[in-house]
């Protein structure tokens, strides 16, 4: 299964593997988060008020990352090629551009900011719209939970991990809506970015006030 997969990914030895040149683990997080936060900033359109208190939370909470290991960086479904036979085994994983050495549960967190439950609110579900809230798929928290198991990492921080990779997904489709306000891309679609942007912002925004997932 998918879960089996990242897991797998995770637990290669890097060093053995000779991969000590493809990232630089030391304050891998911090630079993420700043280097997102920074992203947003430039891409901003409108002025959506939850922005600066979710900035400024994450900037605030960076936990310490568990030991570094190999990450994707976009990890999910359509980046997964399954075996038409089988569909519960993958046979290869595409689009490795953004692969590095650095958090893994940030790995996690990314996957799982796609994987949309059907209980998610409407906007969520709207915004990413995927073939995992059918039955047969197993929830996030479920995921998560196998994923402790089987790595036997502390997943004890994963509401801040989450939290982050709600706000990655907020950046990508504001430099996506930007370029449409600035004229760079004729494409109605993209019109809608800017409501989709608010609806992940607020749910992001709600589950920092929650203080849990």
């Amino acid at each position: 299964m998918v879960l089996n997969t990242l897991v797998q990914l995770h637990g290669i030895d890097w060093q053995a593997a000779g991969l000590n040149d493809l990232g630089y683990p030391e304050g891998f997080l911090g630079r993420q988060v700043k280097g997102w936060i920074e992203r947003y900033y430039r891409a901003q359109t409108d002025d959506i008020p939850e922005v600066g208190p979710l900035t400024r939370w994450l900037a605030d909470h960076i936990p310490t990352s568990p030991a570094p290991s190999l990450i994707h960086m976009d990890f999910k479904l359509n980046n997964v090629l399954l075996n038409q036979d089988h569909l519960a085994q993958p046979v290869a994983v595409l689009d490795w551009e953004m692969a590095t050495i650095g958090d893994p549960l940030l790995d996690l967190a990314t996957t799982l900011s796609y994987w949309v439950n059907a209980s998610d609110p409407e906007d969520v579900r709207n915004v990413l719209p995927t073939v995992i809230t059918y039955p047969g798929f197993i929830s996030r928290q479920e995921f998560m939970n196998l994923y402790a198991q089987k790595s036997g990492r502390d997943l004890s921080a994963m509401h801040f991990y989450m939290v982050f990779a709600y706000f990655k997904l907020v950046v990508i489709i504001q430099q996506i809506y930007v370029r449409w306000v600035r004229g760079q891309t004729q494409d109605e679609r993209f019109a809608a970015f800017g409501s989709r942007v608010r609806s992940i912002i607020h749910y992001a925004a709600q589950l920092v006030e929650q203080g849990r997932l």
